[in-house]
């Protein structure tokens, strides 16, 4: 089961993206058996074409530890299968940490900057009791308005609440 997933977005001056996912689970051995997989994606569909997020991975780590890991390219986007093949987890809980760079994910518009990112991603099996974000603006920066939706891909839902602080702006999904 899937506690709680929550990314730490920093957007650096230089439109960069540096997100450090923190995945909180407990294992029971029926689902989760040798560690995690996480599903990013980065081909989005744009108004005239596809376009495609860079992506440079950091670090990958179990309950504080460097943890095994490979990767492999899906359909739309990157796989990261985070544990050993011969280990199989014991029952306890585990938190996972994923750490990765992101460049071409923040548009420059005519009137604001935009980030369009799916915060969590679509390739789950498992549900999580709580989504959350913290998104660090570049000093200066602020919210003007934001759009977030809950729920499964194409889903408009609305059930988060926000706050902000100073140039900190969290989103916590409340069902």
């Amino acid at each position: 089961r899937i506690l709680h997933f929550h990314s730490d977005i920093k957007i650096k001056k230089n439109r960069k993206v540096l997100v450090t996912e923190t995945i909180k689970v407990k294992v029971d051995g029926d689902e989760i058996k040798r560690g995690i997989y996480r599903n990013i994606p980065l081909w989005y569909e744009g108004k005239i074409s596809t376009y495609r997020v860079a992506f440079d991975l950091k670090s990958v780590k179990k309950n504080g530890q460097t943890e095994p890991y490979f990767t492999e390219w899906g359909d739309n986007g990157i796989y990261i299968y985070v544990g050993e093949e011969d280990v199989m987890l014991q029952p306890d809980y585990y938190t996972y940490e994923i750490q990765y760079e992101l460049d071409y994910v923040v548009q420059m518009l005519d009137q604001v900057d935009e980030l369009f990112w799916n915060v969590n991603g679509n390739g789950w099996e498992l549900s999580a009791d709580t989504v959350s974000a913290t998104f660090h603006l570049p000093k200066g920066a602020t919210v003007k308005q934001y759009k977030a939706y809950t729920g499964i891909i194409g889903q408009t839902g609305q059930d988060f609440d926000v706050a902000q602080n100073g140039s900190d702006f969290t989103i916590v999904t409340n069902r």
